[in-house]
């Protein structure tokens, strides 16, 4: 799997759509199964990404705590942090 990310150097709004990645922040999955329930992942998508994304928001989640409450200002912020990690991090340009 890390081959292949430093392989190929994707963008992540390549790999998954703003809209998915907007849904894969508010969501913030930590399994295989809520990251199949964001919207633009499919199984082909988890099987040669989802693992890379997943890692970085369990990462993400750890750091700065998972809430249910998507409009409180705390899920605002972490929604915004959580878009730059997966952005700046995990083999992505």
């Amino acid at each position: 799997m890390k081959q292949r990310r430093i392989k190929e150097e994707v963008l992540p709004y390549i790999v998954f759509s703003d809209k998915s990645l907007v849904h894969m922040c508010v969501i913030r999955p930590v399994n295989r199964n809520e990251m199949l329930s964001v919207s633009g992942v499919g199984e082909f998508k988890y099987e040669k990404y989802g693992e890379v994304f997943l890692e970085k928001v369990i990462e993400f989640n750890k750091e700065h705590g998972k809430t249910d409450d998507s409009d409180s200002l705390e899920a605002q912020r972490g929604l915004y942090l959580f878009s730059r990690s997966v952005r700046n991090s995990s083999g992505f340009k």
